[in-house]
């Protein structure tokens, strides 16, 4: 039995095309899925930085030495407290097992 997809463009029955026969919309899975990344991304990438990430990356890449130690000792604590913490949540996801 073939695979017809209704269009949700102008409402065409069509076999098993990935795009539709008369006004040639994205009906396959993939494609549509693909399509809908490429506009996620879009928006993404448009979008301006928020007042968080302007200030992160103010201290990652300033021109003062001090700040930029400031950003990395800060980063390094983060990135301890982060593995300590993993380490406790998958200490504590394998006991039930």
């Amino acid at each position: 039995m073939a695979i017809q997809r209704k269009c949700p463009n102008c409402l065409t029955w069509n076999d098993e095309e990935s795009h539709c026969k008369s006004c040639a919309t994205a009906l396959a899975p993939e494609l549509i899925r693909e399509k809908k990344d490429k506009i996620k991304e879009a928006i993404i990438t448009e979008r301006p930085p928020n007042a968080l990430d302007r200030i992160v990356d103010g201290m990652r890449y300033s021109r003062w030495l001090p700040i930029r130690a400031i950003f990395w000792m800060a980063y390094s604590v983060w990135l301890v407290l982060f593995a300590i913490v993993s380490f406790f949540i998958a200490l504590i996801a394998w006991t039930p097992g």
